[in-house]
């Protein structure tokens, strides 16, 4: 099991996603839906996976 990342790790990984939003004018991730997204952000959050969503 991954360590649960800490509230600032939280916040770079949410700045990461908004400012990727709006460099790409849109999601950088087209072949994965929505809940997919929120699976692996949540997957992370709660430190069951050492993989930060927002990155490749």
């Amino acid at each position: 099991m991954a360590t649960q990342p800490t509230r600032d790790e939280i916040r770079d990984e949410i700045n990461a996603a908004s400012d990727s939003l709006e460099e790409h004018q849109g999601t950088r991730w087209s072949g994965m839906s929505y809940e997919d997204g929120v699976i692996a952000a949540l997957s992370w959050a709660a430190g069951d996976t050492p993989d930060k969503p927002m990155e490749d």
